[in-house]
């Protein structure tokens, strides 16, 4: 019988030991953890991350099996990201363990999306860097980039189509967690990708999309100051290149709850985030702010907003189309597709093949009628009643 020990080598690396935190980070699981799993004291696993002794294919089997890798996700020598170099929008009290799994997470999305691009001709991104200290502030930003992409005035309808054709990967993720809404980061060779959080309705998915398109243009390749709100920064961009401010005041009179739930509609995007745009930039005054933060209290609005108000979400396709090549082009199965990235193709099928969900659904009503449940805005603002009571 092989001895445990006859599993370690001090010779030549023919696994990467950096991948076996990667992937258990990637999975959630502690270092104390997966020892328990392999059967083996945790200084030991703790010497083989740390590149005091090596391992061989055995013992590189066996926690692929544990971590549900295969096993030449360890022989791969890719560098990996600092968080310093991901964003990603979380709350201040996640958890240490659900940060590092994100990161590694996002690290194995970059490695697939890498590894996809190598045998695919993509275009150059059209995307530039701004520097908010000597170019100006965020929303000169976000209407240089409207300009840039040469963006019509009105709302963006098809935000994530937009940004594909410019050349930035966008996916929607798992991250295991309804804290963090998204992360952007770039591959190295400055492919920006965009990944956002699967169960993020249709216009919280929007705004996450443009602020992470923020980050990428105002954060990446600076250093990183603590004084400056860089997330802040993320909002406003993301504020103004999706409702700009000069066409956002000429859309009403008053603002009160049904005007807004209209704006809703035509911008697409929630009732919340333009108050915060409105206060933010003393559109309306502290008391009218007031007001409506109390009102939206009132009607239940400030966690969910009303469902006939429900805006789609959208659906990524760069990615399905890079993959539908290597079918059609190159002759790939799924299960090579799979392997290329380091992916059992369970994994595969349920991250990569299932981006293309139903738009719609039919919601019977008592009467079994669909045609009456069926809404669709005319996209245009109104004063006319939008399903809300009038504010008093």
């Amino acid at each position: 019988m092989l001895s445990f020990d006859n599993l370690f080598s001090t010779s030549h690396e023919l696994f990467n030991p950096e991948m076996i935190k990667l992937a258990r980070e990637a999975r959630g699981i502690t270092q104390q953890e997966l020892s328990q799993k392999l059967n083996v004291q945790q200084g030991t696993l703790s010497k083989i991350e740390n590149r005091m002794i090596s391992f061989e294919e055995d013992y590189a089997s066996k926690i692929a099996d544990a971590l549900g890798y295969p096993i030449n996700f360890f022989a791969q020598k890719n560098a990996l990201y600092p968080y310093s170099i991901i964003y990603f929008r979380r709350s201040q009290s996640l958890p240490v363990k659900i940060v590092q799994m994100i990161e590694a997470r996002m690290n194995i999305v970059r490695i697939h999306i890498e590894r996809l691009l190598d045998e695919v001709a993509s275009p150059e991104p059209n995307l530039f860097q701004w520097d908010v200290s000597k170019q100006g502030d965020p929303e000169l930003a976000a209407q240089f980039l409207r300009e840039y992409w040469r963006i019509p005035k009105g709302p963006i309808k098809k935000l994530i189509n937009l940004i594909e054709d410019h050349g930035i990967i966008v996916s929607s993720f798992d991250f295991g967690t309804d804290q963090v809404d998204g992360v952007s980061m770039y591959t190295k060779d400055r492919i920006p990708i965009i990944c956002y959080n699967s169960n993020l309705k249709g216009d919280r998915q929007r705004l996450t999309i443009a602020h992470e398109l923020g980050h990428l243009i105002m954060h990446f390749g600076q250093v990183l100051i603590e004084a400056i709100d860089y997330e802040g920064d993320a909002f406003r961009f993301a504020s103004e290149f999706l409702v700009p401010e000069a066409e956002f005041v000429k859309n009403y009179n008053k603002l009160d709850l049904p005007t807004l739930a209209n704006l809703k509609l035509y911008w697409r995007v929630s009732m919340r985030a333009m108050i915060y745009k409105a206060e933010s930039r003393d559109l309306i005054t502290v008391n009218q702010a007031k007001y409506l933060w109390r009102q939206m209290s009132a009607n239940h609005y400030n966690k969910t907003e009303p469902p006939n108000l429900d805006i789609p979400p959208e659906e990524p396709s760069l990615i399905r189309e890079i993959i539908n090549l290597y079918q059609s082009e190159l002759d790939y199965t799924q299960e090579e597709i799979a392997k290329l990235i380091y992916l059992n193709i369970d994994e595969f099928k349920q991250q990569y093949l299932n981006e293309y969900k139903p738009k719609f659904t039919v919601i019977r009503n008592k009467n079994n009628n669909p045609d009456s449940s069926i809404r669709k805005s005319t996209g245009k603002p109104s004063n006319s009643s939008s399903g809300l009571g009038k504010s008093n």
